[in-house]
């Protein structure tokens, strides 16, 4: 069933496309990652106020050289005509600039390692349009801790290298010991139905792209009639770029697909060319996506209802949501740092959603709780979770095959990312570590099931015993993109620190740095 468009659904909420080894998460603002086998593939970092972290595409009038993109980042803009649409296997942005009407598909094929941008572009004006279409994405290729913690020195092990005859740019990263592993990506852009023609432009130094202070939204490589460099090779600070001019006559259309592909090596990269000489490849592509997703939600036992909250919590756990979290005296409590985790053998590296039980609540919250685990885990994404449950042994009993079985399942799957599950009885544990699981859980849950939601209805947030919030800070319509690089927070364990409602306490507002 579709997803509603971007007019209903909450903007802050979030999709995971995946197929076990290679996810691409997108916001409802085109924001987002993508990494492979637990490898950052392109830079992000957790930023509730600019959120601009991302791959994007740009296009630009050649004739004026006005500049826009085909999702509401990077640039900030919205229109009324914005529609976003999440649906199985698919993420689909709709916008219209001017006369220029365009329809953005996002999908990771089934079958191999690749993720598919189509960018559908229609002319509704009574002119010839010369356009151009340029992408952009930092790459990391590389582990998401490293990236996090010293990202300039992650980007010196990068190489790129162009492949004039199929228009492909590749990238690689240099390891410094035989244990590191060897990791390919490759990318092309296309013009479906094109036969030949002009291979294109390319960049692959984000300081020339860029050019001197500024950022992505006034970028020198978008300034009207700018070329791309064409550079390669051992830059200091590694993206990856392509460009493709095309004209676009009234009441005519044009299709571009952008490529990507990972793999473990050179030629596992380049058999990207295999889909680049199929003309049918890219519908399959999208056809297989959407039937493995549907697959996976069946083989789980996830219904739609179960599927809408399992997004509306996926998103809190990527992104602060103070909705979700306990309450600011809760949040307050908290101290003594990750240690205090430790006592119970968490190691608060990962998110955390956190179930508070009493012996009378049904079991049924528990297992929904435990497959949105397993559900996450298959696509890539690991989430710790912390059952909190009262004392008696009728309960214990309940729970404790519940627990044995779903510690059992996480055990299994060598390229599944690790992921636990802890079962805590509150008469047992301290005071600070309770208070430190409430102020490190990015969600918190009772064990009460929800209300089933109206059929076609957006699924409320839920609802948690806990004091009432003042009403939320909403932020501008179109905040500034992010350019610092300091290190995400992927949980609060690192601190305990409270943050205020409706702001993460370890994000300040971005400031711009130099190209």
């Amino acid at each position: 069933m579709p997803s509603p468009s971007s007019r209903s659904i909450d903007a802050e909420q979030r999709c995971l496309l995946s197929n076990g080894r290679y996810s691409v998460m997108l916001g409802a603002n085109g924001a987002g990652f993508s990494r492979w086998r637990g490898l950052a593939v392109t830079r992000w970092r957790e930023d509730p106020v600019g959120d601009g972290w991302g791959s994007y595409l740009l296009l630009r009038d050649e004739d004026d050289g006005e500049a826009w993109s085909a999702s509401r980042q990077p640039y900030g803009t919205h229109r009324p005509d914005d529609a976003v649409a999440f649906d199985a296997g698919c993420a689909r942005f709709s916008r219209r600039h001017h006369s220029v009407h365009s329809v953005l598909e996002v999908a990771v094929a089934a079958d191999a390692d690749i993720e598919l941008r189509r960018l559908s572009l229609s002319n509704h004006g009574d002119r010839k349009r010369t356009l151009s279409l340029t992408s952009y994405a930092e790459l990391v290729l590389g582990q998401i801790s490293a990236d996090d913690a010293h990202p300039a020195f992650s980007k010196m092990f990068v190489q790129t290298a162009r492949d004039a005859t199929h228009g492909m740019l590749l990238a690689t990263r240099r390891r410094r010991d035989a244990s590191e592993a060897e990791v390919w990506a490759a990318q092309a852009m296309q013009i479906a139905g094109a036969e030949g023609g002009d291979a294109g432009e390319c960049e692959t130094d984000r300081a020339r792209f860029l050019g001197r202070l500024r950022t992505l939204r006034d970028a020198q490589a978008m300034q009207p009639g700018a070329a791309l460099s064409n550079t390669v090779g051992c830059v200091l600070d590694p993206v990856f770029s392509l460009r493709r001019r095309f004209t676009l006559a009234p009441d005519s259309s044009v299709t571009l697909l952008l490529w990507t592909r990972l793999a473990d090596s050179r030629d596992g990269a380049m058999a990207l060319t295999t889909q680049l000489g199929d003309a049918d490849a890219a519908e399959r592509l999208f056809d297989g996506a959407g039937q493995q997703a549907e697959a996976e939600r069946r083989r789980l036992g996830i219904g739609a209802a179960q599927a809408a909250r399992f997004t509306g919590w996926m998103s809190a756990l990527l992104y602060n949501d103070p909705r979700q979290r306990a309450a600011p005296d809760a949040l307050a409590r908290g101290r003594g740092g990750a240690p205090v985790l430790w006592s119970a053998g968490i190691s608060g590296d990962r998110p955390i959603i956190l179930l508070r039980l009493g012996e009378a609540d049904d079991l049924a919250r528990v297992n929904e709780v435990l497959q949105a685990q397993q559900y996450w885990r298959s696509q890539q994404l690991a989430v710790d979770v912390v059952l909190l449950h009262g004392a008696g042994d009728a309960w214990q009993a309940a729970l404790d095959p519940l627990v044995s079985a779903q510690q059992a399942r996480l055990k299994t799957g060598d390229r599944l990312p690790k992921a636990e599950l802890f079962a805590l009885r509150d008469d047992a544990i301290g005071e600070d570590l309770r208070n430190g699981l409430l102020t490190v859980a990015r969600v918190v849950l009772d064990g009460a099931p929800p209300a089933p939601a109206a059929p076609g209805s957006t699924p409320a947030p839920p609802r948690h015993r806990r004091s009432a919030q003042p009403p939320r800070l909403r932020l501008p319509p179109s905040p500034p993109a992010p350019t610092r690089r300091n290190s995400p927070t992927a949980t609060a364990a690192s601190s305990m620190v409270a943050a205020p409602t409706g702001s993460n306490s370890t994000n300040s507002a971005p400031r711009p740095h130099r190209g």
